[in-house]
């Protein structure tokens, strides 16, 4: 086959069937010895040497085999030196899957020299170069603007000035009152033109000799020039979450029914855990593992949990607790790999492959694919129904749609905000606040739906008849209350002190200034169960605690009794309800239990063990009073 082939030609080739083996690229024996016919009749000294009639002339995969091995060949003898010196980089040169960044839109040459340097900077410090891709692509709107104000096209950085940013301001705003630029869109584009010139001139690119010298300190995005982030509706928007009644619908048989079964099972997969998308394209087939954890009766029980790696915010090996019905639907998606692919070991094997150029199933679905795949079942589907009837925008449902709904209905549910953050994988506390957002109105509105089914210590209706507060009622309510673990408390004193001083010690169950409501029932199904566990295992702590110590510990069953009178009460508050007034109630119940789990403040697990609280002092001036009398401590 490769007689009469050239030295060079030969090389090239072989090196070319070396990258697609790489790559699990097929490559037929009928394409390649066409492809070798051509270069021995020609003689070329290299595969991109053969003459462009002679490639048309070829068969498709010949041709296709050709431009990839002078691709590979190419890239492999490319230096990063020398794609700095391109107005368009290949990001395979410096070491990234795939991916260009274009300096070309960018007219004026310091800029276009102080981009360059910009990403030559942050190229070796990121995973993935997205970012740098879009704040390049950014400059684009900005070099333009100064090519149309200026006199001078803006070539000139140290003529450029305050207004020059203004001009740039005012043509963005410009193109969003005709509809032709979207709001985020337009604070994107000042957030990144802002975060370029700030780390350009950190980076000392403004000072003489650089690319940027002589660039004014003025020409900067203020902040009072700067857009407030775009907010969809009122106070109470719950980002991109889908409403449930139209998760409902994509989940349900009569649509999943649509898809084949990779794509059906990851988009089960996605509502169920609420992973980003390249976390769930990338799941490995061994990403389900089994822990052991102390369930409510103390025993050991196994659990399942879902291990994936987190590349946005630098974790691997991150474990997600889920239930059995999660890891049903992933242990059918193993067998089936598994089936497709025996011959490969598992270790090797991907969750969800690709489903070309993958013969032996190691390579992950593409996000963009999965993205294009979505799409079209989502246009193919009858008509969606939203919750008031209408017909539901399907344009807005992105696979991120289910991890938004995976975030709200936790934060519905009353996971408390840092668990959910942890949850999610986010960085800062404040992305994963944005789910818990309850306006004052609405929450005025939840406890007014709820106060008719306050209850007090004995399970007893503390406020029977109402239908409504005054305003007066919902101001007393505030300043003479505190939050306690399973309702409300109304001691003065304790109130007074933030719920730090009760002089009951915190035996709610008994007390007569304890109310609580069926939005705590969560916690008190919890505390039930707690108790009970506590009661088993205090009276098998025989030899460890004194026979007085022992009967202080173990719940009281008047105790018992109390928690499982309030309980009771509460689901049959709630069973009584008419078919009219359940759905009000139950959205009271998760507005409540949302805006009380922001405000958690419970340790996460990872920080167990290392930080804890100060020991109290039961006796705090036991101490102080040995001092002053000069006895020893």
């Amino acid at each position: 086959m490769f007689t009469g082939v050239t030295a060079g030609a030969k090389l090239e080739v072989l090196y070319g069937l070396h990258c697609a083996a790489q790559l699990e690229r097929p490559t037929g024996i009928k394409a390649l010895q066409s492809a070798m016919n051509a270069l021995r009749a020609e003689r070329a000294g290299t595969v991109s040497a053969l003459s462009a009639g002679a490639v048309k002339a070829l068969p498709r995969n010949a041709r296709l085999f050709l431009a990839f091995a002078a691709d590979r060949v190419a890239l492999a003898a490319t230096a990063p030196a020398d794609e700095m010196a391109k107005d368009r980089w290949d990001l395979r040169v410096f070491g990234y899957e795939r991916g260009w960044i274009r300096f070309g839109q960018l007219t004026q040459p310091w800029l276009r020299a102080g981009a360059k340097a910009w990403v030559w900077d942050r190229l070796g410090g990121v995973e993935n170069p997205a970012r740098l891709e879009q704040v390049v692509h950014d400059l684009g709107p900005f070099s333009e603007s100064l090519r149309r104000h200026r006199g001078d096209r803006g070539v000139e950085p140290g003529r450029l000035g305050r207004a020059d940013v203004v001009a740039f301001s005012n043509d963005l705003a410009h193109l969003e009152a005709a509809g032709r630029l979207s709001r985020f869109m337009r604070r994107r584009l000042l957030l990144d033109v802002d975060q370029f010139l700030r780390q350009t001139r950190s980076m000392g690119l403004t000072r003489p000799g650089r690319a940027m010298a002589g660039l004014p300190e003025d020409v900067v995005v203020p902040r009072p020039d700067r857009i407030r982030a775009v907010t969809h509706g009122d106070d109470d928007d719950q980002g991109r979450a889908l409403p449930q009644t139209v998760l409902d619908q994509l989940l349900a048989s009569a649509a999943l029914d649509r898809l084949e079964a990779d794509t059906r099972t990851m988009i089960e997969l996605q509502a169920l855990v609420g992973r980003r998308t390249g976390e769930l394209c990338g799941l490995r087939w061994d990403c389900l593992r089994v822990d052991e954890v102390v369930d409510e009766t103390g025993q050991l029980a196994p659990a399942p949990v879902l291990v994936h790696d987190m590349p946005k915010v630098a974790v691997r090996g991150y474990r997600l607790p889920i239930d059995e019905r999660t890891a049903g639907i992933i242990r059918a998606q193993q067998n089936r790999i598994r089936d497709r692919y025996p011959d490969t070991p598992t270790a090797q094997l991907v969750l969800f492959p690709a489903l070309t150029r993958n013969p032996r199933g190691v390579k992950p679905f593409n996000p963009i694919t999965w993205r294009d795949r979505i799409h079209t079942w989502l246009v193919d589907l009858p008509s969606l129904v939203g919750p008031g009837g209408e017909d539901y925008d399907r344009s807005d449902i992105t696979p991120y749609s289910f991890r938004h709904s995976f975030a709200q209905r936790h934060a519905d549910g009353g996971t408390p905000v840092e668990v959910l953050a942890d949850l999610m994988g986010h960085k800062k506390l404040s992305t994963t606040q944005g789910y818990y957002r309850v306006a004052h109105k609405r929450k005025r509105d939840a406890v007014d739906q709820l106060a008719a089914l306050q209850l007090n210590r004995r399970g007893e209706q503390a406020r029977p008849t109402v239908e409504r507060l005054l305003d007066s009622e919902h101001l007393r309510d505030a300043v003479g209350q505190v939050a306690v673990p399973f309702g409300i408390c109304r001691e003065p004193t304790n109130v007074k002190a933030h719920g730090h001083a009760c002089p009951f010690r915190h035996q709610c169950f008994g007390c007569t200034h304890f109310r609580t409501d069926p939005s705590f029932l969560p916690e008190l199904q919890a505390h039930l169960h707690r108790l009970l566990a506590d009661n088993e295992r205090l009276r098998a702590a025989a030899p460890e605690l004194e026979n007085w110590a022992r009967n202080a510990a173990i719940p009281a069953e008047e105790e018992l009794a109390a928690v499982r009178g309030i309980i009771d009460r509460c689901q049959t508050l709630l069973a009584d309800l008419a078919d009219s007034e359940r759905p009000a109630i139950e959205e009271a119940i998760a507005v409540l239990r949302r805006g009380r789990a922001q405000l958690d403040t419970t340790v996460p697990v990872r920080f167990l063990g290392v930080v804890s609280s100060r020991t109290p002092k039961l006796f705090p001036n036991v101490i102080r009073d040995q001092v002053v009398r000069g006895d020893e401590p």
